[in-house]
């Protein structure tokens, strides 16, 4: 069994998301490995982070050190000044502050599962277009939130576009702010990033698909956002002066499922196919008992011996539930339950569970339709007594590559452990 929460698995490193959060040590790995990353150096206060920018030339970008979605990021500044409000706001979102090179380009997001690009998404600027009499909170809201592909629930792929600090900042720069009414025909620039609305999975370059991937590896994520800028996202990002940006764990799915404009990406099944080798199925042997008298002590028999097999053995019967010699549940666990701890339990590798008839009809089967020629294991419930004496159950083990005989008294189910389809967020 393996488990998966969003955009995490049993295989995600805390270790990795940890680096991944840090944005000033994740600079400094990939940059090791060779990966472009931008010229830029973390700040202790807004003078510094003046000095920082000045240093670096610009303009620059002002991020928080551990910030997320966007917020606290300031793009293109210019001017001390603008620096030093950016500053003031970001140190706010973060422990920390960081002042880079501005990359020229749109920003790009590449979804790595498993050292391999599975999909490629683009963000880009909002804008609205003044008509002599709209300010701009009426002209956000005719122009861009009436798209009906912009909401707040994960439906939408797209989000509710507001006047944050960000764009406060952004209006300021252009003389305006909410309210101001911009003449007919004015371009106004709302927000730089954080807009992906377009896939380009089939554009993005190898050698551009190889340094995400290689990037998503030296942090140490299964599953990766690779946050990246550039002019041409099918061109190599050396020849035009590209970088990455930032390394995300947890990134969010629902760009790629449900992208603005473009194809949808089944980035659900990358990572299921991730979870699980091509030689490996996910499947444990599961014996099936069900009759009217007699169940309880063949069920206890076949998981004793599937014990003394080498195998951990789960156990589910009325006696209660068993994990190889250790009694867990005193209680009755032939049942629907009882049968699902056992499944749950990733220590099990063969499972018996007893079902009677009123149970199967009431409850229902863990398992999936029997196909008897792909079964590990099956487990054949036959009456064995010469006549005028009690009828008593008997139970036989086919073994894996034996011709099974299938009589209608069998009790047979493929093993499947129980698992829910992985959430977006």
């Amino acid at each position: 069994m393996r488990r998966i929460w969003t955009a995490e698995t049993d295989q995600t490193s805390a270790i990795a998301e940890t680096i991944s959060r840090d944005k000033d040590l994740t600079k400094d790995l990939i940059s090791a490995a060779g990966v472009p990353v931008p010229e830029g150096r973390e700040v202790n206060d807004a003078d510094d982070a003046v000095e920082a920018a000045e240093d670096i030339g610009y303009p620059v970008v002002v991020k928080p050190t551990d910030g997320n979605h966007g917020r606290g990021v300031f793009i293109d500044l210019v001017t001390p000044e603008a620096v030093r409000k950016a500053y003031a706001i970001a140190v706010d979102e973060g422990s920390g502050v960081l002042v880079e090179r501005s990359i020229a380009g749109s920003e790009h997001r590449l979804l790595v599962v498993g050292d391999k690009l599975v999909a490629a998404n683009r963000s880009d600027l909002i804008t609205v277009t003044g008509d002599g009499r709209s300010s701009v909170l009426e002209l956000i809201a005719s122009q861009v939130n009436s798209d009906p592909r912009r909401g707040e629930s994960e439906l939408h792929p797209l989000s509710i576009i507001r006047i944050d600090t960000a764009a406060r900042i952004e209006l300021e720069r252009q003389g305006l702010d909410g309210d101001s009414v911009p003449a007919a025909g004015r371009e106004v620039l709302i927000q730089r990033n954080a807009n992906h609305a377009f896939d380009c999975t089939d554009e993005v370059h190898p050698e551009t698909a190889a340094i995400a991937a290689l990037a998503a590896r030296v942090v140490g994520l299964d599953i990766a956002g690779i946050d990246l800028v550039c002019r041409d996202i099918s061109q190599p990002l050396a020849s035009q002066g590209g970088a990455i940006v930032e390394v995300n764990a947890g990134p969010s799915l629902l760009m790629h499922l449900k992208p603005g404009i473009g194809k949808p990406r089944p980035v659900g099944q990358a990572i299921v196919d991730n979870l699980f080798a091509a030689d490996r199925s996910g499947r444990i042997p599961i014996i099936g008992v069900s009759g009217s008298r007699g169940k309880t002590p063949v069920a206890r028999l076949l998981a004793h011996m599937l014990h003394l097999s080498g195998l951990r053995s789960g156990l589910a019967c009325s006696a209660g539930l068993y994990l190889g010699n250790r009694h867990i549940q005193n209680k009755d666990a032939a049942n629907w339950a009882g049968g699902r701890r056992l499944l749950l339990n990733r220590g099990v590798d063969a499972a018996v569970i007893e079902n009677g008839s009123r149970v199967i009809l009431g409850e229902g089967l863990l398992t999936t339709a029997a196909r008897s020629a792909s079964s590990p294991m099956c487990c054949r419930i036959r009456k064995t007594s010469p006549p005028g004496t009690s009828n008593r159950p008997a139970a036989s083990i086919t073994p894996p590559g034996a011709p099974p005989t299938v009589p209608r008294s069998m009790s047979f189910w493929p093993a499947v452990r129980p698992s829910s389809t992985p959430k977006t967020r």
